[in-house]
């Protein structure tokens, strides 16, 4: 994952974002290379050379934007938690789709952290 991109960085370039990036494979590294920051930067590469895909793009705009609002953000969790409780199990677990296949989606918690602070410690900071 990390040299193929020099190798060929169009035919390559999803494979940085195959990692979640939270450090563990440099964490379980037997020779402490930091794997972790190479992905970010193959990351930033990619980008900067505009060899995202466009759908990855336009998602990342997306985010951008909504990432950027504090009230859009949590209209947005508000929706995706509403839509994940009503969301047709087959859409997502089907075989068309090799991420569910393997994966359960978590139920939505019942209050967003931001509703839970409100009610619990709110009162005293706002």
């Amino acid at each position: 994952m990390i040299l193929n991109p020099a190798i060929d960085l169009h035919r390559y370039r999803a494979l940085p974002y195959a990692s979640t990036m939270n450090g563990s494979c440099t964490s379980v590294c037997p020779v402490k290379i930091n794997i972790h920051e190479q992905i970010y930067q193959w990351r930033r590469i990619i980008s900067e050379k505009q060899e995202l895909p466009l759908l990855r793009r336009g998602a990342l705009d997306v985010a951008a934007k909504v990432l950027a609002n504090p009230a859009l953000f949590r209209r947005v969790i508000a929706g995706v938690d509403q839509m994940s409780r009503e969301f047709p199990r087959a859409l997502i677990y089907n075989p068309l789709n090799a991420w569910g296949l393997q994966r359960e989606i978590p139920d939505a918690p019942k209050a967003t952290f931001h509703q839970w602070w409100a009610k619990n410690r709110g009162a005293d900071h706002e």
